[in-house]
């Protein structure tokens, strides 16, 4: 009974190799089809278009975005500090001039 039970265990080692094999082959010519395909032409030039739309349009990529929102944020950081000295040099400036002398 072992003997026929690894005989079985073989024939079904080498079935699913081939078939394994087979499955393989045909998954790659399928991918070679589709790559020769219009479809493939079709992906690649609404890719393109879509690029260029979006480049006319003005948008811009996720870090440049995000480079220039901490840019703003530091400016409006100084804006608010030089802001502050100007009110100070402006309260500074009124009470030395509200003296009498």
């Amino acid at each position: 009974m072992s003997e026929s039970n690894s005989t079985g265990s073989t024939l079904i080692d080498k079935l699913s190799r081939a078939v394994g094999g087979a499955l393989n082959a045909a998954a790659s010519r399928a991918d070679g089809l589709m790559q020769q395909s219009p479809v493939a032409d079709l992906e690649k030039n609404v890719r393109q278009h879509l690029v260029a739309q979006l480049a006319k349009q003005g948008l811009v990529m996720r870090e440049d975005y995000d480079i220039q929102v901490a840019l703003l944020a530091k400016t409006r950081a100084k804006l608010q500090e030089l802001e502050a000295k100007i009110a100070a040099l402006d309260a500074n400036n009124t009470a030395t001039t509200a003296k009498p002398q």
